[in-house]
């Protein structure tokens, strides 16, 4: 009998061991997102997509590399001058990049390129790449709507509904030593909440597009008149540190929405 205990604990043991092995060997074997697309590589130079830069104090450099130099570009600069070949236009240092994005969408709606991929020039950061680089390559490959970012349950307004933000500073170490204000320009409405169920009351999408790097298809933009854009770009003009601009951070893809379900990536940073 202990002969036959021992023989099943040996067989249950060895049984155990196989199912870890197989885990550990089907996880090994999967090539992690982030890497599969930041090595994707494009061949051909895209005539639909354009990325819109809204620089302050940070290179462009990172537009001549692969992914970023097969789209056409327009960057809209609100610091130090800089040397480039690239088309700029100058803006008063207003709104962060929130308000560049939508300058662009207001000045630019009747010309849109069919995608338009929004970056800000810091998005080189560490911490931004993956998602910027995935933008990119998911933008050129499907030829619409890109909004990756973080899911919240049951939604974004229920997650975010309390949140106020009086003091910020910019997490860009250029752009941080040009302007190291911290202090916000209060929204009118607030908190995030009150602002969101004003202007999107019957939304309930689940992501929230943060370091705002997204892409938008033309017709997804143009499902809303250009004043509808206009009403948020005035809320981003009472300064450089508005509040509103992360309201608008976390309102990207309510604010182009409706658009299918698969525009959606979940990307947890």
């Amino acid at each position: 009998m202990r002969i036959m205990k021992h023989y099943l604990l040996a067989c249950i043991l060895l049984l155990l061991l196989i199912s870890i092995s197989s885990i550990f060997l089907a996880f090994a074997s999967i090539r992690p997102v982030s890497t599969a697309l930041m090595e994707y590589h494009i061949t051909t130079r895209s005539p639909r997509v354009q990325i819109v830069v809204a620089r302050y104090n940070e290179s462009l450099d990172f537009l001549s590399n692969h992914p970023f130099n097969k789209c056409s570009v327009i960057v809209y600069n609100k610091g130090s001058d800089i040397e480039t070949e690239l088309p700029i236009e100058h803006l008063p240092n207003i709104g962060r990049c929130d308000h560049s994005y939508l300058y662009h969408i207001v000045n630019k709606y009747d010309t849109l390129a069919p995608v338009t991929l929004f970056l800000p020039a810091s998005c080189m950061d560490q911490h931004k790449q993956y998602k910027a680089y995935s933008a990119c390559v998911l933008a050129l490959t499907t030829e619409t709507s890109v909004f990756p970012g973080k899911i919240f349950q049951p939604s974004v307004y229920a997650a975010e509904r309390h949140l106020s933000v009086d003091r910020y500073t910019a997490t860009n170490s250029a752009n941080k030593r040009k302007n190291p204000e911290s202090v916000t320009q209060p929204a009118i409405i607030r908190p995030f909440g009150k602002w969101y169920n004003e202007h999107f009351p019957n939304a309930s999408t689940k992501v929230a597009c943060f370091y705002g790097i997204f892409a938008v298809l033309r017709d997804h933009i143009r499902q809303h008149p250009v004043s509808y854009y206009q009403a948020f770009l005035d809320q981003l003009s009472v300064g450089s540190n508005p509040e509103v601009g992360h309201y608008m951070e976390r309102s990207w893809a309510t604010l182009f929405y409706p658009y299918p379900e698969s525009c959606v990536y979940p990307m947890d940073m």
